[in-house]
């Protein structure tokens, strides 16, 4: 029985230490407030156990008032302290029924040990301040909270965002709000109850062509004629590019053809644009436009109109297209050839040399000669004379097997010798080989060249002369 008594007194001597192993302290930040603001506070929970406590907090009784804590539950270590943020705001239904005034007033609040359900309780002290002023005649406060992107791109809506506050408790009617810039322009009329905050959304339809850079837009809210609000805020348009190209063309005459390409500069700015244009003697060029230029472009030289265009500038380009020099060239080119064939020999010669003995030097030539009719009718009485020159001579003891003999060989006064051949008639297309050899009288060390053969030969328009190449050995 006595060890009971014992153990229950040291029971109730360990659990009434237990009773607060935690103590609280607070410290008001800003406990000034308007009916529209809320107080601000710092707790300080220091933990004397030996373990970790969750902690809760709450307001005993008064209704009037809205709490709110960072963190909601606090966790503190053992024999740590930990601080939490505390705001406390009157609520607006008691500010309009009366229940809540100007004025002091002691707030009871209560902390919570959830593993052992403790109480702690500690006050803050709140006071109410009021926007009037004794004997002076109230005017209304208007806040207002703009929401928008600073930047934008003008061929988008631009959506602007209103929160407008009325931050007494009187009425507000007839309250104007003006919404001013050089790029949109809006009023609207609201009213508005006491503590009543409203959310408007304005949409803007902007001019695309609008110009790039820094613009200025102006938010006002006026109370009978009396400004209450006046707010300048920067809105940044974006630069874009976009040029258009289009190009058609129309027969206007014979072999005539009129290209109008028309440029316009679509953006919000300045742009230089190259359209590209090669010229040939066909094309006339018939509206006015900036000189011809010539630019690199990747790395590669392309000529062209530069054109520098404003914001939604046009332009045209007329260029009108003769096809008739092409008719012409066509017909020259068609008329030279027909002329060639006309015109050209119908006997062609070739002559070819080559050594056929060699000892210090040439001493021995092997000489062809290539006579060809390419035409398609025959060629008459064909006379064709060879030369030699006088550092060599025909071997006259040569068999002409193979190939035509020559008619004659004679002496020639400036050449040395002439070796001569006559055919009455050569054939469409026939082909003739004259071949002989020739000796030098002295080994030929370096190169010789061998003169000209020379064809003469009756047509139906009379008599023509051909020659051939010299030949080189």
């Amino acid at each position: 029985m006595k060890k009971t008594i014992l153990f229950l007194i040291i029971a109730m001597i360990v659990s009434s230490m237990n009773v607060y192993a935690f103590t609280l302290s607070i410290e008001p930040v800003n406990n000034k407030i308007y009916p529209d603001e809320e107080a601000s506070y710092v707790l300080r929970i220091t933990n004397t156990d030996t373990t970790t406590h969750r902690y809760t907090f709450g307001i005993s009784g008064d209704v009037r008032w809205i709490l709110d804590t960072i963190p909601v539950v606090a966790t503190v270590g053992a024999n740590e302290t930990v601080e939490v943020e505390v705001t406390i705001t009157p609520k607006k239904s008691a500010l309009l029924s009366g229940t809540l005034g100007y004025g002091g007033y002691n707030i009871p609040l209560y902390v919570k040990e959830q593993e052992t359900g403790i109480y702690r309780d500690i006050s803050v002290f709140v006071y109410i301040a009021s926007y009037y002023l004794p004997g002076i005649e109230y005017k209304p406060i208007i806040r207002i909270i703009p929401e928008y992107e600073s930047s934008i791109d003008p061929r988008e809506p631009f959506i602007l965002g209103l929160t407008i506050s009325n931050k007494n408790i009187i009425n507000v009617t007839g309250l104007e709000i003006r919404v001013s810039s050089d790029l949109f322009t809006k009023d609207l009329e609201m009213d508005l109850s006491p503590l009543e905050t409203k959310h408007v959304e304005l949409v803007f339809e902007l001019d695309p062509l609008s110009s790039p850079g820094l613009h200025k837009f102006i938010i006002e809210a006026l109370y009978e004629n009396e400004s209450l609000v006046y707010d300048e805020r920067n809105l940044q348009i974006i630069e874009y590019k976009d040029i258009s190209i289009d190009k058609s063309s129309s027969i206007v005459g014979f072999l005539v053809k009129k290209t109008v390409i028309h440029v316009k500069n679509n953006g919000n700015s300045l742009q230089e644009v190259l359209i590209p244009y090669k010229t040939w003697i066909g094309k006339e060029i018939l509206s006015s436009h900036p000189g011809i230029t010539t630019r690199i472009i990747d790395g590669e030289k392309e000529k062209g109109f530069l054109l520098e265009l404003s914001p939604g500038e046009e332009r045209d380009i007329v260029i009108k297209t003769h096809y008739w020099p092409l008719l012409i060239l066509g017909l020259l080119i068609i008329i030279s050839i027909i002329l060639y064939y006309l015109l050209r020999s119908p006997i062609v010669v070739k002559k070819e040399a080559r050594a056929i003995s060699r000892g210090e030097g040439v001493s021995e030539i092997k000489v062809t000669l290539r006579v060809r009719n390419r035409s398609m009718k025959p060629v008459f009485k064909l006379l064709i004379n060879d030369f030699v020159p006088k550092i060599a001579s025909i071997d006259r003891q040569q068999k002409f097997i193979g190939t035509t003999p020559p008619t004659r060989i004679a002496k020639h006064e400036g050449l040395g010798e002439r070796i001569t051949w006559e055919i009455e008639v050569m054939e469409p297309y026939e082909e003739r080989l004259l071949t002989y050899k020739i000796k030098t009288k002295l080994d030929v060390l370096g190169s010789m060249t061998l003169p000209r053969a020379k064809i003469r030969f009756e047509t139906k328009k009379g008599v023509r002369v051909v020659n051939s190449n010299p030949a080189r050995i």
